[in-house]
């Protein structure tokens, strides 16, 4: 536990989530400041974009990309130098960050034409310090119609791991699709739940959860909260 709290915090500037395509575009999208992860799903159509995260890091590095990039001159991983300091470890991957890139250019046509209508004032953005495990802090983000909720593996991180059971991981990520809209779509990691897209009718029991050594808690909090939450 104390290696994990006292760990520098990692940046991750290419993606380890796994990619969901949709054969539709959202009006809005909800995700971490995740650089280059969250705006693979960004398109010219886009009403409202909110990014939420804990790490000033992480948020300073999204902001850097959505607003100051210059991507004629200049290259992401030069971008990327001034975030590598002894309190922050930036991951390495087997693709490079300007590869990664392409790659999501390559996916995603729509993506320096929604950096321009962004930077034009034209698509709403919100970037703040903000905690996506407490849903209380941005039910404007999670309410409207037509969201996409990217959740990456927030509710199932080391960090997170240490400080909350399962069944609580669960109970926050099932409060998160009771606020959403009907047609709204969640994506991520969820504990025994895997990666997956989620919608509004998965709001039920999880019965991996039901563990022997979470035996009471299971059956004396976790059921009559679900059960709860089905019913609202």
């Amino acid at each position: 536990l104390r290696s994990c709290i006292n760990r520098p915090f990692i940046l991750f500037p290419v993606s380890t989530d796994k990619d969901f395509t949709f054969n539709r575009k959202f009006r809005n999208i909800v995700g971490p400041c995740s650089g280059l992860q969250i705006l693979r799903y960004i398109h010219k159509e886009l009403k409202n974009l909110y990014l939420y995260d804990l790490h000033l890091d992480a948020i300073s590095f999204t902001k850097d990309i959505i607003w100051n990039w210059d991507w004629r001159t200049q290259s992401l991983s030069n971008l990327l130098r001034k975030y590598d300091k002894p309190e922050t470890y930036i991951y390495e991957s087997e693709k490079n960050v300007d590869d990664y890139c392409l790659e999501i250019v390559e996916q995603n046509s729509d993506f320096f034409e929604t950096l321009s209508k962004i930077r034009a004032g034209e698509i709403f953005v919100e970037i703040s310090q903000k905690d996506m495990l407490d849903v209380n802090t941005y039910p404007h983000a999670l309410s409207d119609q037509n969201t996409l909720i990217q959740f990456s593996n927030v509710l199932s991180y080391s960090p997170t791991f240490y400080s909350l059971s399962a069944i609580d991981a669960d109970l926050i990520f099932l409060n998160v699709l009771k606020e959403m809209s009907d047609d709204s779509v969640f994506v991520g990691m969820v504990p025994f739940r895997g990666w997956r897209e989620f919608t509004k009718k998965d709001i039920i029991i999880n019965d991996k959860l039901n563990l022997p050594w979470r035996q009471d808690l299971y059956e004396g909090y976790y059921k009559s909260r679900v059960r709860a939450l089905q019913y609202i």
